[in-house]
C-alpha cells in the first residue's frame, strides 16, 4: 500500500508543473525578499516599523504559498479536480489558522532554547549525582554533551515531524484542522482521505496510512 501511495504522489507531482513552478519560483523570490528586509535600515521609529510590517508580509507569504501547496496535493489525493488559483484561494482563508500554527511551532522552539540555556546547571547537578550513584567520575562536559544532543533532536526532528502533520490539517481544514484525528484509530470509520505532503521527503497519508515521517 505503502509503494503504491508512493507512485500516486509522484504523478500527481509530475502533472503538477505549473504548481511547482511557483512554489520553487516563490521560495526564491521570499528567500530573495527576506534578505532585502535584513539591509533595511532601523535608525528611525517609521523605518523599524516598516521593517516589521514588512517582515510579517512575508510571514504570510510564506505561509500562503506553503499552505497552498499542501491544499492543493490534498484535493488531487482526495480524487478533486481542484486548480492551483483554487488552492490559493481557499488557502488564503484559512491563513489565521496557519498563522497560530507558525506561532505554536515558534513557541515550541523559543522553549528549547530556554532550556538549552539551563543545560550547563543541569550537567553540573546529573553530572555529581551520577558520580554519586554509580561510582564513577562522570564530567558534567559530557553529560552537557548529552543533553545538547536531546535538545537538538527535539528542535530538529521531533518538533517539525509532530507539528508538519498539524500544519497540512490547518492548510486544508482550517482551525478544525487542529482538533482532527492524528491516527487512524481515532479517526470516523467513514472519514474522507486525509492530506498529503508534497515533499519528496515525506509520504501521502491516506486511510488507515501512518505516516511515514511519524
Amino acid at each position: 500500500m505503502s509503494a503504491q501511495l508512493e507512485r500516486e504522489a509522484a504523478a500527481a507531482v509530475w502533472r503538477a508543473k505549473r504548481l511547482w513552478a511557483l512554489h520553487v519560483g516563490g521560495n526564491l523570490l521570499l528567500a530573495a525578499l527576506a534578505y532585502g528586509w535584513l539591509a533595511i535600515p532601523d535608525a528611525r521609529l517609521w523605518q523599524v516599523a516598516a521593517s516589521l510590517l514588512f517582515g510579517a508580509a512575508l510571514a504570510l507569504a510564506f505561509l500562503w504559498l506553503q499552505g497552498s501547496t499542501f491544499e492543493f496535493f490534498a484535493q488531487a489525493h482526495a480524487g478533486n479536480s481542484a486548480g492551483v488559483r483554487a488552492a490559493f484561494r481557499a488557502t488564503l482563508r484559512r491563513l489565521p489558522a496557519l498563522v497560530v500554527w507558525a506561532l505554536l511551532f515558534g513557541l515550541v522552539l523559543w522553549v528549547l532554547d530556554w532550556a538549552g540555556g539551563w543545560v550547563r546547571y543541569a550537567a553540573d547537578w546529573l553530572g555529581s549525582l551520577l558520580t554519586m550513584t554509580l561510582r564513577t567520575p562522570v564530567s558534567p562536559q559530557s553529560v552537557a554533551g548529552v543533553l545538547n544532543t536531546v535538545l537538538w533532536v527535539l528542535a530538529w526532528v521531533w518538533a517539525p515531524l509532530r507539528l508538519l502533520p498539524l500544519a497540512v490539517e490547518a492548510s486544508t481544514n482550517g482551525f478544525g484542522g487542529f482538533g482532527a484525528p492524528s491516527s487512524p484509530a481515532s479517526a470516523p470509520p467513514n472519514s474522507k482521505a486525509r492530506t498529503v505532503i508534497p515533499s519528496p521527503a515525506l509520504s501521502w497519508k491516506g486511510r488507515g496510512e501512518e505516516p511515514a515521517f511519524r
